[in-house]
């Protein structure tokens, strides 16, 4: 017998699967392309790419604006207009931000419905740079963004409550060097739809929104963990969904911060931005560049209460993982499944002081080898010149969750060549095997991989959890709003003094380490803790960041300086009210003769608006001479 959740979850998708045997139709005419399987239609721009409409059994989805006789008023809201300097709240449908426009336009059919008895229809707008820069969304300069060949499109099925959408960039080698800014697919939504829906936190009813402290930015959250986000009605009874198969085609998973939804009833889609740390695609002069970024579903749902429509919503993302890669895309540089590979394997643990050889959190993946930057520092981004797999928006990279064994299977990967990484909880550091090859369709069992942990010495004292986030310490849960530097302010009014032994990091260690409003001598932390005898050696405290707004943290012991964790490029999370950004570590080691026995100060301070520690350890190295005051 069926629960009633099961019973419920079917009543939602009833309305789709009554209609499965209508065919799909696409019609056309001079400006756009129709799409229709009788329970979506949908209308393309043939001049932008842009989704200037879409409907549900004839309900409007967007907030596309329509005249008085229900036609679109495209003079008040005209798809892809260069030069407009229109932002993000002057579109008010489905977009790419980098569009179509350009002095040559190719608008087709890629799959006719006609040759496969309206299984299956897809449309093409095409534009051609010529060397010149394409691309004229929100933010992007009026001449346009980036110099290579875009295309977009868009495909409907027989039967399916969704459209799929995806976007191919194409870099000549004769064109000129170029980056891009930011990039992503976005939907403005009709008034149908009045309940925000991307995970347990940020799931309520739009009226929440106008509260004080509202900030767009109090709803990113990981993408990795969130491949089903949009919005419901709780009067509709409908949902509208982004739902991601993969996410290989987006910057820096497993632990990349994003938005996925915000006000206006806004969902986002975005492959590359300056948030969070940003990621970077710069391509030289003389390189052949591709990326296909999706397929992904629109997925309309209807019959039930928003909590209900997003979990049909998730049901279906797993059925579109299942397809992954979709055996329709072709023409592109799309590897089907008879061209990817498994990369399996199990990652070791060997660090004699852990408390467990299991591991917790563990994610493995597989990204294009770090590299420098081909045009110098990438432009509308904060990452750094060299870009690793945190900051590469340019390629495809691969990540799964691993198991407590360490055993690991990371399926559909293109072929190339990669590095292979690894990271957990509670492990200090990164694994690393470089070099690996993927062949298409020649699966790789790596076998047993070796994870020498790095310690420098035994521990004296660590503060936190590590996991690559703030969120273990004091507030550290409750960031998604205003206002965080009064309140450690007015709950620590003098500063902080986190004594090893007696603190407790959950309730005295305020997750943002930023200036203390009005009283800036009260800026830098302090960690007390005892030493029971002359130490000797080297100490080396171990400095994990989470997030960063400081180029430096300099460290004083018992007063006196004795180095900085440098070269912190800001990744706006402390300004953008999260718990976490780009992941780094930093060492500052000492001579250990500075330490005495005792009370001992560690005091930390920087340059800049902030950072967020993810874990900080002092380690000591009685064994190694020959030490200086800041080695």
């Amino acid at each position: 017998m069926k629960s009633l959740a099961m019973l419920v979850l079917l009543a939602v998708v009833g309305v789709a699967s009554a209609q499965i045997s209508v065919p799909v139709a696409i019609t056309e005419d001079p400006q756009f392309f129709t799409l229709d399987n009788g329970i979506i239609r949908a209308l393309v721009s043939r001049k932008s790419g842009d989704l200037i409409s879409m409907k549900h059994n004839g309900v409007e989805l967007f907030a596309t604006l329509m005249k008085p006789d229900g036609a679109f008023d495209l003079e008040r809201d005209p798809p892809g207009n260069p030069g407009s300097g229109r932002g993000m709240t002057d579109h008010h449908y489905g977009f790419w931000s980098h569009d179509t426009v350009s002095d040559r336009i190719e608008s087709k059919l890629t799959i006719d419905p006609k040759s496969n008895g309206g299984k299956r229809g897809e449309v093409s707008v095409k534009g051609s740079s010529d060397g010149k820069n394409l691309g004229h969304g929100p933010g992007a300069p009026p001449a346009g963004d980036f110099a290579a060949d875009i295309e977009i499109r868009y495909t409907l099925g027989q039967g399916e409550t969704g459209l799929y959408t995806y976007c191919i960039f194409e870099h000549k080698p004769e064109y000129p060097s170029t980056d891009m800014g930011e990039a992503r697919f976005c939907t403005k939504l009709s008034s149908v739809f009045d309940w925000m829906l991307v995970n347990k936190d940020h799931n309520f009813h739009e009226s929440k929104m106008q509260t004080p402290d509202y900030n767009k930015y109090n709803y990113t959250t990981i993408q990795f963990e969130h491949p089903v986000f949009g919005w419901a009605g709780t009067q509709s009874k409908t949902g509208f969904f982004f739902v991601n198969a993969s996410v290989e085609y987006l910057t820096g998973p497993p632990t990349k911060v994003e938005f996925l939804c915000h006000s206006t009833r806004t969902i986002l889609n975005y492959w590359r931005s300056s948030h969070y740390g940003g990621g970077g695609v710069d391509v030289a002069q003389g390189e052949h560049w591709t990326k296909v970024v999706g397929p992904f579903m629109l997925y309309v749902n209807q019959g039930g209460d928003p909590q209900q429509l997003w979990q049909d919503a998730q049901e279906q993302q797993k059925k579109e993982a299942a397809k992954w890669p979709y055996e329709w895309v072709s023409g592109v540089d799309y590897a089907h499944k008879k061209d990817r590979a498994t990369i399996k394997g199990q990652i070791v643990l060997n660090d004699s002081l852990a408390k467990s050889t299991r591991f917790s959190e563990l994610r493995v993946g597989v990204a294009h080898p770090p590299y420098k930057v081909p045009t110098g520092r990438p432009s509308a981004t904060n990452a750094p010149a060299d870009i690793t797999w945190q900051t590469d928006s340019k390629h495809y990279s691969f990540w799964t969750k691993g198991s407590d064994d360490g055993t690991f299977a990371i399926p559909n990967v293109r072929p190339g060549k990669y590095h292979l990484h690894a990271f957990a909880d509670d492990v200090l550091g990164e694994y690393l095997k470089a070099d690996l090859t993927v062949e298409p369709g020649k699966d790789i069992d790596l076998g047993k991989l070796n994870w020498q942990v790095v310690r420098r010495g035994r521990t004296v004292w660590e503060i936190g959890k590590v996991n690559r986030s703030a969120v273990e310490f004091f507030k550290g849960d409750d960031f998604f709003h205003n206002g965080l530097d009064q309140f450690y302010a007015q709950n620590f009014p003098n500063g902080t003094n986190f004594v090893i032994g007696k603190s407790d990091y959950t309730k005295d260690w305020f997750f943002r380490h930023t200036p203390h409003a009005g009283k800036p001598e009260l800026t830098p932390r302090t960690i007390t803790f005892d030493m029971p005898a002359n130490a000797s050696g080297k100490a080396i405290l171990r400095l994990s960041f989470a997030g960063k707004q400081a180029n430096a943290v300099s460290v004083a012991v018992n007063d006196k300086p004795v180095g900085e964790a440098g070269n912190l490029w800001s990744d706006s999370s402390l300004g953008r009210n999260q718990n976490r950004g780009m992941w780094a570590e930093r060492e500052v080691s000492f001579d250990a003769s500075i330490l005495k026995p005792g009370a001992n100060t560690i005091k930390l301070s920087f340059n800049g608006a902030g950072v967020m520690y993810d874990y900080l350890r002092l380690e000591l190295d009685e064994a190694a001479t020959g030490t200086t005051l800041a080695d």
